[in-house]
């Protein structure tokens, strides 16, 4: 397989297609993208979105509301759901939002939206986690200092040393075999040698 796939067997069909129906799927904080198989796929190329946690520290508490933080978010990508945190209001201190955001390389840090009383409010924007672009490719998962594109591998030529050169005279003065003879066994070969 390609880098960035892992393939999944599913026992039947119904399970997979319920697999696929969750859709998303967050391992250590960072999205899993599952997709059905084909025999074509690029992950690198088929991904263009990824969904992502952000934080709205600070807002106020009349912001949210399911159209109101649909609203707010929507500004920087799809809104997909809030924690459960957030929707019980358990916790006031950010709004936690699942967004599906294209992958740039300047996120928005900043939602800019006109309140109730119009005027313009500034509501900072914390990412939990942000994927890892190359400049150099534009692809996910590695960085400028580990792409193959810019790190291409050129073979050069051995150049001829001291160091791997056969020596033109005998070293030490010696210009006959060291070896005599060589006896076998069952399992190894031994090499017996001269002692002069």
């Amino acid at each position: 397989m390609n880098s960035g796939f892992t393939l999944v067997k599913f026992r039947d069909e119904a399970t997979r297609d319920l697999i696929l129906e969750t859709g998303v799927i967050h391992f250590d904080k960072k999205p899993v993208v599952l997709r059905p198989w084909t025999t074509d796929m690029d992950a690198a190329r088929m991904i263009k979105s990824v969904p992502m946690w952000i934080r709205l520290n600070g807002l106020g508490l009349q912001y949210w509301g399911k159209t109101n933080l649909s609203a707010l978010v929507s500004t920087i990508g799809k809104p997909i759901m809030v924690d459960k945190v957030t929707m019980e209001r358990s916790m006031v201190k950010f709004a936690r939002v699942l967004v599906d955001m294209v992958i740039s390389d300047n996120p928005p840090k900043t939602i800019s939206f006109i309140n109730e009383r119009k005027q313009l409010m500034e509501q900072s924007v914390e990412y939990e986690w942000l994927p890892t672009k190359c400049t150099a490719c534009d692809l996910l998962g590695h960085t400028v200092a580990n792409c193959n594109k810019e790190n291409k591998v050129t073979w050069k030529k051995k150049t001829s040393t001291a160091a791997n050169k056969e020596p033109d005279e005998p070293i030490g003065g010696v210009s006959q075999p060291i070896v005599n003879e060589t006896a076998r066994t069952d399992r190894t070969m031994a090499t017996i040698e001269n002692e002069q």
